[in-house]
């Protein structure tokens, strides 16, 4: 648990719409601090947390962030024209930049991530390395949870097919649990009401109690491209314009790699 636990500087403001993170240090000044408002989705959760953490200790600004599913950025990102920074997918981000809705020069690879199955930390670890093995540990597991492919999430879209192609539409049915996003998934996971769950692998990691078991295999693969951009806000804001340039860093790869990405660029 933690990996999700407030340190005793650190005030942590919970609301509704995604998760919302306002972290307070007492060292801040009101008077010079600025404000990094931030975009993204479950999948950079953990990485950005002690990214953001850090960046607040070490100067006087202050970061808000919201975290959702992954299909609820574009509208959030116009519901908040003071946004600074957004995480998307590259070619989402790509498109955003087609539409003139962030500055044009600004979408930075963090990682690409991987499906992959997660399981209870401590539990039997599922064999998922073929397909035929995947197959049988779908077959014989007591429950499992996926994402609700009506989100329109790719990686959720890409899971069900992926049931629908290894004929296991019957475990789907007696089986399967749908919950809107990874995260949630994870929960099901650790709440012990499934044993397996699919996900991005970085929203594995982030949950507390779930431990990846294993990736899918390289034929029934799918890799998103995780970015970040500044948006025309952003790119106004000295602070934002810091916070960004750290994100995309050499030395900041790596906490993106510990948290489930993978930093080939």
């Amino acid at each position: 648990m933690a990996r999700f636990r407030a340190s005793a500087i650190v005030t942590s403001v919970v609301v509704s719409a995604g998760l919302l993170i306002a972290s307070t240090f007492p060292h801040a000044s009101s008077a010079t601090a600025a404000e990094v408002r931030i975009i993204a989705s479950d999948a950079v959760r953990l990485p950005m947390m002690e990214i953001t953490s850090a960046f607040q200790k070490e100067t006087s600004n202050q970061t808000v962030t919201t975290y959702g599913p992954f299909n609820t950025i574009e509208k959030r990102l116009a519901a908040d024209p003071k946004a600074d920074i957004v995480f998307w997918s590259l070619s989402e981000l790509n498109n955003l930049v087609r539409k003139d809705a962030i500055a044009p020069d600004y979408p930075k690879v963090v990682g690409r991530v991987r499906i992959a199955v997660g399981y209870r930390t401590g539990g039997q670890r599922p064999d998922v390395s073929t397909i035929q093995k995947l197959r049988a540990t779908i077959q014989n597991t007591s429950g499992f949870a996926y994402g609700n492919p009506a989100s329109g999430v790719p990686t959720d879209l890409h899971i069900v097919r992926i049931f629908d192609e290894l004929g296991l539409g019957a475990e789907m049915k007696d089986k399967g649990l749908m919950r809107d996003g990874g995260i949630n998934v994870m929960k099901e996971v650790a709440d012990r009401r499934v044993n397996l769950g699919f996900a991005q692998a970085s929203e594995i990691v982030a949950f507390p109690g779930v431990s990846i078991g294993g990736f899918l295999p390289d034929a029934l693969q799918l890799t998103t491209v995780h970015a970040a951009a500044l948006t025309k806000a952003g790119k106004a804001n000295p602070a934002a314009v810091a916070l960004f340039a750290r994100i995309v860093s050499e030395p900041t790869s790596y906490i993106f790699e510990r948290t489930g990405f993978d930093i080939r660029r």
